[in-house]
């Protein structure tokens, strides 16, 4: 019996000792200012696999495991610049698509491969062993593949009515842009998070997409200087309130939360009329926040 059992563990052993290792790919995702980029696809292309995942919030990603080899890492975004040889050129936004994929047989154009270019004959590729392999990506510079001239830089800001600042933080602010007659339409999500990142996804019209978005995921400003910018494309939007309101619990003393009162698009007041985004951009969009309180018992934001 004591042979036997010694027979079977050594077999086990064996088995162990014999399977293939596995590796890991993991890094970071970041703009040419080094800040992070959130909700990239990260594709790491072998022989006869791919894997793919997405960037977190602090631009982080991790594939695996993997087997070892070597492998194409890239990610499906690059930045590029807005208004060229103008004094907004140097404003710099991420555009990322999940329609830029690495799939095996796809054209691998128009996003960023390590180490940071935009030729994948000039990526550097990953060799991948038993262990961790850190690999960051700086997004290359680059025009958007489908030729979008159109990409206007809009100045913002979120101000408190009477001015001042929130007594409680704000978690989110959502809004939804719709161009009915242009078939575009655009979310504007403000996070409270600190790892949050400015960010823009293009999406072109395609046989299975239509509609043509801008969304936006912009960190909220902290008030009471609450500025921040917007990029949207050329058109005539309805701007409309999307989700609960910006403070969904109360504060720490049970105190109401907030509600969006007024939108503003320069003289355009937007709760009424619509906003037209066209040529050169020199009025500000403003979304001034009021407190919910036990007198207002008819607003249903604050409900």
């Amino acid at each position: 019996m004591t042979k036997r059992l010694l027979l079977i563990a050594l077999l086990g052993c064996t088995s162990v000792l014999g399977q293939s290792p596995t590796g890991v790919v993991s890094g970071k995702i970041r703009d040419q200012d080094g800040n992070p980029v959130a909700s990239v696809q990260i594709s790491l292309t072998g022989p006869s696999s791919t894997n793919a995942v997405q960037t977190n919030t602090d631009g982080s990603f991790r594939i695996g495991p993997v087997q070892p080899g070597e492998y194409q890492l890239g990610a499906s975004a690059f930045q590029t610049t807005i208004f060229p040889a103008t004094a907004d050129a140097a404003r710099a936004i991420v555009i990322v698509s999940n329609r830029l994929g690495f799939a095996l047989g796809a054209p691998r154009t128009g996003g960023t491969y390590f180490p940071g270019t935009a030729d994948a004959s000039k990526a550097t590729p990953i060799n991948v062993g038993g262990g961790v392999e850190n690999a960051d990506i700086t997004l290359a510079t680059a025009s958007t593949p489908w030729g979008d001239p159109a990409l206007r830089a809009i100045h913002g800001k979120i101000v408190m009515e009477g001015g001042g600042k929130p007594a409680h933080s704000l978690e989110q602010i959502s809004l939804f842009f719709s161009d009915g007659p242009g078939g575009r339409a655009a979310n504007l999500t403000f996070l409270d998070k600190p790892a949050a990142v400015s960010s823009v996804r293009l999406e072109p019209p395609s046989p299975q997409n239509t509609l043509d978005s801008v969304n936006s995921i912009v960190p909220l400003p902290s008030l009471p200087d609450g500025a921040f910018r917007l990029y949207i494309r050329t058109g005539v939007y309805r701007v409309l309130q999307l989700g609960p309101p910006p403070s969904v619990q109360a504060g720490p003393s049970g105190s109401p939360g907030y509600y969006i009162k007024g939108l503003s698009f320069g003289a355009t007041n937007l709760m009424k009329d619509l906003m037209t985004v066209q040529g050169s951009i020199k009025d500000d969009f403003v979304i001034t926040l009021a407190q919910c309180t036990a007198e207002i018992k008819d607003e249903p934001r604050c409900r």
